[in-house]
């Protein structure tokens, strides 16, 4: 398991922009038409292949398959997951969110040792706050998005850096890792940022992840 000992690590929610001639054959599958199960089978490789370098291309320092093969994150998620809270990825007037304060209790007695929280969006970006008041358990490490999924606006390094801090102060440095508020394509298909932009974004990621390792250590 990683742990941000030396410097602030790096990761993202899972899902990215998918080829599109693997989109067309996710879409054909799900539709029930008949697919080419080699020619399907190639094309995740391939993608995987290629999303993976391209994560270490632009510093992200742990690594996922993108959700390549995955139709949609909604759909295996109940299968394979009892570990689960989501406010959604739209870009809505999430006025009706439920607090973070509200259910912490819940999600800090999850299995998992790194908590992804919601982090930068408008109707989230205060809740570092609970952590003044919330002690983090011995072993858990917090996950806060530094990024916002549903915009093209790239973040800039010192946004990032900035946000990063906050959470460090709270919980200390050691546990916190850089992430994402959502995934950059949860469904295939719906895919509300560009792929360039998403690029972009996770390289504001890692450099504001930079800076904010030179300021704490």
């Amino acid at each position: 398991m990683k742990r941000s000992t030396h410097r602030i690590l790096t990761t993202h929610a899972g899902s990215l922009p998918r080829p599109a001639e693997l989109l067309s054959l996710i879409s054909a599958q799900e539709a029930g038409k008949p697919v080419d199960a080699a020619k399907l089978d190639t094309e995740v490789r391939s993608a995987v292949k290629k999303i993976v370098a391209k994560q270490a291309d632009l510093g992200v320092d742990v690594l996922n398959d993108g959700e390549q093969s995955k139709p949609s994150y909604a759909t295996y998620v109940k299968d394979r997951l009892s570990v689960h809270v989501c406010w959604g990825n739209w870009e809505i007037p999430r006025k009706n969110d439920v607090a973070l304060r509200d259910i912490i209790d819940v999600v800090l007695r999850a299995k998992p040792a790194g908590i992804m929280l919601m982090a930068s969006n408008g109707r989230h970006a205060h809740e570092w706050k609970v952590f003044e008041e919330v002690k983090l358990p011995e072993g858990k490490y917090l996950i806060p998005g530094v990024l916002d999924t549903t915009t093209n606006i790239i973040e800039h390094p010192e946004v990032v850096a900035q946000r990063l801090a906050l959470y460090a102060g709270v919980v200390g440095k050691e546990n916190v890792m850089a992430g994402t508020d959502c995934g950059f394509g949860t469904g295939a298909g719906m895919q509300r940022v560009v792929p360039s932009v998403v690029w972009a974004k996770l390289q504001a990621m890692a450099e504001g992840a930079a800076l904010a390792s030179k300021e704490l250590w």
